[in-house]
Formats: C-alpha cells, sequence, structure tokens
C-alpha cells in the first residue's frame, strides 16, 4: 500500500500494519473490519520481521520496500518520527 499519512503507520499489506505508541512498534492485523494488535517490539527491524513471519503476514511489494527503509532499531525509528 501507499505510504500512511499517518507517520507512525507503516503499512505491510492490506490486513497487516505496523503502528506505535511511541515506546515501542506494535503490529496489527485486521480482522473482518477491526484491527486486532498481535505484536509488541521494542528492540530490533529482525525481531520485527520475525514476528511478522511468525504471524504468516507476508508484506505486498510496496511494504517490502517500506520495511527494508526502516532503521536497524525501534530507538532509531522513534527519534525520527
Amino acid at each position: 500500500m501507499a505510504k500512511s499519512r499517518n507517520p507512525r503507520h507503516v503499512w505491510v499489506n492490506r490486513a497487516t500494519r505496523i503502528t506505535s505508541d511511541g515506546l515501542q512498534w506494535i503490529v496489527k492485523t485486521k480482522s473482518g473490519d477491526r484491527w486486532e494488535t498481535r505484536s509488541f517490539v521494542s528492540s530490533t527491524k529482525s525481531v520485527l520481521l520475525r514476528c511478522l513471519r511468525e504471524l504468516g503476514r507476508t508484506p505486498d511489494k510496496r511494504g517490502s520496500a517500506t520495511l527494508e527503509k526502516l532503521p536497524d532499531t525501534f530507538a532509531a525509528w522513534a527519534a525520527k518520527n
């Protein structure tokens, strides 16, 4: 999907997004018309990507490109957002 207007939202695919509460990344998945919180990650991008894999959430083409651009740590990402 296209880049979100909210810098604290990273769209992975139509049914998966990553948000933040300022302390950590939050993986959310869509179920019907509701977004459900699935994982919390405050450490590294590699852990975040592992959580997505374990949830069976494959990024679409744009999601992959967006995830690739994320800094290696949540702290580095939070400092920019």
